[in-house]
């Protein structure tokens, strides 16, 4: 028996059950459905989802729950928690932002008036985001307690892929955190009409996917974090046909091409790391 025990813990650390059905999978079906309600009704969220938005906005909010949704159907596919964990942990840190940029949002949503698809979404949307707060704070507590083997940290990647990594990282989050940290500022300079719910929605996205590019950039061995970087390459890629679709709404300023800045950066981080994770295999 204590050989088996043994063996066990010298095994590399798993994926929790907890992780994996308390988590990974209702956070698939929840992003699969945002996703598929903001991209093809992007014109219609006026009655279709929990608030009013511009079909722009609509699409690029989209665009990153379409990445989301990819991200963790693959990463419900890995075993060890080594290949999970930045998923699991970003994805935990966008649940949070998105709860507080609801909250602090909420006379824009339709909480108490608008069509009934649009109620009731806007009340399903701000369970689901509190109930994440108490079952991922379970579940990551119980993937803790999970035996098993640490995987240590391999060395950092090239310099050729981990300096682009890290300069992207730092300012694609410095982005994130000044625009959900002054909306008002935002909302004034934003290339289409959006609301401050809708900036800090995307300056949720923006950070998280910052934070989780500086996470893989540490993790070193990029195989570990292909979910992610194909999140950004789906989220870019989708993003930018929206762009292309919408561009009539855009204005020729500095501020429109910024936001195509973050989509190609999320187009060329993804790809590149995806092209040159085999590299970093320690």
């Amino acid at each position: 028996m204590a050989a088996t025990e043994l063996r066990a813990d010298e095994r590399a650390k798993p994926v929790s059950e907890a992780i994996r059905w308390g988590m990974l999978a209702p956070l698939v079906a929840a992003s699969c459905y945002t996703a598929l309600v903001l991209v093809p009704f992007a014109g219609h969220t006026a009655f279709a989802f929990a608030w009013t938005m511009a079909p722009l906005t609509a699409w690029l909010l989209g665009s990153a729950y379409a990445g989301s949704a990819v991200m963790l159907v693959l990463a419900l596919r890995r075993s060890e928690w080594a290949d999970v964990r930045i998923s699991a942990y970003s994805t935990s840190m966008f649940m949070v932002l998105m709860l507080a940029a609801s909250l602090l949002g909420r006379h824009t949503m339709h909480l108490a008036h608008g069509p009934i698809i649009a109620f009731f979404g806007a009340w399903i949307w701000m369970l689901i985001h509190v109930a994440v707060l108490f079952v991922g704070a379970g579940v990551l507590i119980a993937q803790a307690f999970t035996r098993g083997r640490t995987t240590p940290r391999a060395p950092g990647p090239p310099l050729l892929i981990g300096g682009p990594m890290l300069f992207a990282a730092t300012w694609l989050s410095a982005l994130g955190i000044a625009v959900t940290a002054a909306p008002s500022w935002a909302v004034r300079n934003w290339p289409w009409t959006v609301s401050e719910l809708d900036v800090r929605a995307l300056g949720a996205w923006c950070l998280t996917y910052g934070v989780s590019t500086f996470l893989a950039w540490r993790a070193g061995d990029l195989t570990r974090t292909l979910p992610g970087l194909i999140a950004l390459m789906t989220t870019g890629l989708l993003g930018l046909v929206g762009v292309i679709r919408y561009n009539g709404s855009l204005h020729n300023d500095l501020a429109t091409w910024l936001i195509l800045l973050v989509l190609v950066t999320l187009v060329g981080m993804g790809t590149t790391g995806v092209m040159f994770a085999p590299v970093t295999v320690p």
